[in-house]
């Protein structure tokens, strides 16, 4: 048995150890070396006769995009198929799921000097990054069968550092025959400072910690012993997909039994997304399917859900409890963890230290989080005395893991979710690179991941029009849908992320990269540059650059909760008035669909968008002579404001359209757009601005009267 010795070790120490194997002729060979230890084995492998043929007692087989619906199961190994490349988010799945003791296995057909890990399309930087990694763990070994060789081999006999403490004991409030549920004492802070938070003021109450720590089944007992305590009979579930809440469901469930509450589970897709009892009900909704308010809201992985709807939670609920991953397979959530505790002036917060399923200083969550950057954080530089403009090289970048390790920790800052894919991507990827601003001291400041989106074939142009759009053109492919396909020609870049370290934002350092990068793309003769994005914090910074946008989704983003805004900046005078043109065409898509699509959409983003344009539209809208001569009496006070409602709105239509800034103050045009554009109720704006509704209705009256005067002035084509 090649892997007996390393699989000794694991079973002895406790800790989880990482094999790779290659070479083999198939995963049945991979499973005969794990097979006699360990009893509970999970082979993950694409669908195919590779996968099919293992018929083995305590097997379960699972395909890369099925075995996130496996969240809640444990088992001894588990053997990755990366004949094909390694995913880094299915690695960092499954890894939460191996018992202490287990192994994690890296399996392929192909001899180890052709493995190929990162994209099919990739430069191997990746593969060669992460081979190299191998050699960094504490307890592994790497065997390539077609040389009969092992490659790399590194066991660490000692014991572990520190054992899981035992949970003290439980305070009174909960009930000791539930002790027994309870599996750290992060676990048990939580469930006690969680029946505090029913009892006492306050708003939320949120568990953070790195991934695999218990925080969802911590949840779910803290919400079986809320029932207990009569706090709610009904409390909704919160989370962007059902898989995440299994754990919770799972101790939801165990807490309620022991309890001596009767109640029944209901299934979709064999995932558990209710649980009833005869007067209590614990039920799933997704983040944008919940319409009214509760007593309580419970709501797992929080960061994942987007600030502008959490924001909309938290005026719904008396209360919400919520937990969310600072490091782990679903990435980083602490940029949005930051903005969630400016949401709420009074929180409570309990930190998950101790994993669950494994020992602490396990030697696999270390190699995990290590190599995928999982826990990057960036530097703290106090003294900047002069910057410097980085062309980042990702070969050099795989070589240097400390300056990798401080770039994306920046980087992580700019998403609500950093994922471990997006490493894979940042250093794989022909088409994407990093640029950088650093310091005296050759430290990064701010940091920009770029995308290169190249001239298109009238083929690809016709896949856009029939199938909505094609990989790794975002920016383009919403001009082409315009009409406008002279487009398809340009190379325009795509800022996929930019960041700043957070003590030194608002210093104009975002601003000196992005200068940089321009002067760099107009040399090497790139027509544009944008970015798509759907933070409302971020449409400042590219207001302030003279990005124009271009594009506002229809819909909202599932994850962020927000509509993705698209801009973009020509960089010569030719592309300048093919994006003039896009422009027009934005600007009347927005002001004729403000009032439906766009009606949910921030007063102030729409006004802010619509000063930004500084373009004149045509959208198809005249008065007639009839409409001109019932705005006359209108202006002379002859009909009120309901009876012209008709009028009046086609004349602020049609004033902003051809008006390339909007001739008001930032409180008029605010008003204006709420109440005539999109319709919104006095009340509504009145809640919004903080203004009484004599006042609104004052602003709307005096502009309204402005714009009629234009048109009864003989200037009826503005």
């Amino acid at each position: 048995m090649v892997f007996e010795d390393i699989i000794n070790v694991s079973k002895k120490t406790g800790y989880r150890g990482l094999l790779v194997y290659t070479g083999i002729s198939g995963l049945k060979e991979a499973l005969e070396e794990v097979k006699g230890f360990y009893d509970k084995i999970l082979v993950v492998a694409e669908d195919s006769e590779n996968i099919n043929v293992i018929n083995h007692r305590g097997v379960m087989k699972a395909s890369p995009r099925k075995v996130r619906s496996l969240l809640g199961y444990e088992f001894d190994s588990i053997i990755i198929d990366v004949s094909h490349g390694l995913r880094p988010n299915v690695l960092g799945i499954t890894c939460e799921m191996i018992r202490r003791g287990g192994v994690l296995m890296l399996a392929s057909t192909q001899c180890y000097n052709n493995l190929r890990l990162g994209l099919p399309y990739g430069k191997s930087t990746y593969t060669r990054y992460v081979k190299e990694s191998f050699k960094e763990s504490r307890l592994v070994k790497v065997y390539d069968k077609c040389s009969g060789k092992t490659i790399v081999e590194h066991i660490e006999t000692v014991p572990p550092i520190k054992a899981r403490r035992k949970p003290r004991k439980p305070s009174g409030k909960i009930p000791a025959k539930i002790s027994r549920l309870v599996a750290t004492q992060s676990q048990l802070e939580f469930v006690e400072q969680f029946l505090e938070f029913l009892r006492k003021p306050g708003k939320l109450l949120i568990g953070i910690g790195d991934r695999g720590r218990g925080k969802s089944a911590g949840l779910g007992i803290a919400l079986a012993l809320g029932l207990e305590e009569r706090y709610y009979s009904e409390v909704p579930i919160v989370a962007v997909e059902p898989y995440g809440i299994q754990s919770l469901m799972k101790l939801l469930s165990k807490t309620l039994t022991v309890l001596g509450y009767k109640h029944k589970r209901v299934y979709e897709k064999n995932l558990v997304t209710e649980i009833k009892g005869r007067d209590f009900q614990f039920i799933y909704y997704k983040p944008w399917e919940l319409e009214r308010g509760y007593r309580l809201i419970a709501i797992d992985e929080a960061a994942s859900i987007g600030v502008s709807r959490l924001r909309r939670l938290l005026s719904q609920s008396r209360k919400i409890v919520a937990t969310t991953t600072i490091h782990g397979y679903e990435g980083s959530g602490r940029s949005s963890l930051k903005t969630i505790k400016k949401l709420v002036k009074h929180y409570t917060e309990v930190l998950f230290e101790e994993p669950v399923r494994y020992l602490e200083n396990d030697p696999l969550e270390e190699w995990l989080y290590n190599t995928f950057m999982l826990n990057a954080e960036p530097v703290n530089i106090d003294k900047i005395t002069e910057t410097k403009y980085l062309e980042v090289d990702t070969e050099d970048l795989a070589k240097d893991k400390g300056l990798l390790r401080q770039l994306y920790g920046i980087l992580v800052l700019a998403h609500y979710r950093n994922e471990p894919d997006d490493l894979a991507l940042l250093l794989d990827h022909p088409r994407h690179f990093i640029r950088a601003l650093i310091n005296q001291d050759s430290q990064p400041i701010a940091v920009a991941q770029i995308s290169v989106e190249e001239p298109l074939t009238q083929a690809q142009i016709e896949e856009i029009f029939s199938r909505g759009g094609i990989p790794g053109v975002l920016l383009k492919d919403k001009i082409i849908k315009y009409g406008i396909t002279d487009s398809s020609k340009l190379k325009v870049w795509r800022i996929v992320r930019i960041a700043v370290l957070p003590e030194h934002q608002n210093k104009g350092y975002g601003t000196r990269l992005l200068e940089n990068i321009e002067r760099e793309a107009i040399k090497n003769g790139i027509d544009a540059i944008g970015a798509i994005f759907s933070g409302h914090e971020s449409l400042g910074f590219w207001l302030k650059n003279n990005y124009k946008p271009y594009y506002i989704s229809p819909r909202y983003n599932k994850i962020t909760g927000e509509k993705n805004i698209a801009v973009i900046k020509p960089l010569n005078s030719q592309v300048g008035a093919i994006i003039e043109e896009v422009l027009k065409i934005f600007k009347k898509r927005l002001l004729l669909s403000a009032h439906n699509i766009y009606r949910d959409l921030a007063m102030e983003k729409i006004g802010r968008i619509l000063v930004a344009l500084n373009v004149e539209a045509d959208i198809g809208m005249r008065l007639t002579e009839d409409e001109l001569r019932r705005l006359e009496i209108y202006y002379d006070g002859g009909l009120l404001y309901e009876s012209v409602q008709d009028i009046l709105y086609k004349t602020v239509l049609i004033f902003l359209a051809k008006n390339k800034r909007p001739p008001f103050s930032d409180k008029e045009l605010l008003v204006i757009v709420g109440r005539t554009l999109q319709g919104k109720p006095l009340s509504e704006i009145t809640r919004i601005l903080g203004l009484g509704k004599r006042e609104i209705e004052e602003i709307v009256e005096k502009v309204h009267r402005r714009i009629s005067k234009y048109y009864l002035s003989g200037m009826r084509d503005l």
